[in-house]
């Protein structure tokens, strides 16, 4: 599990333009 506290975003949609490197 990784934390992205600088994103604040829900991991569970890929980003725009970001690889899928999590799975959550």
């Amino acid at each position: 599990e990784e934390e992205w506290e600088g994103l604040g975003l829900d991991m569970t949609l890929p980003l725009p333009g970001a690889p899928i490197v999590y799975t959550a």
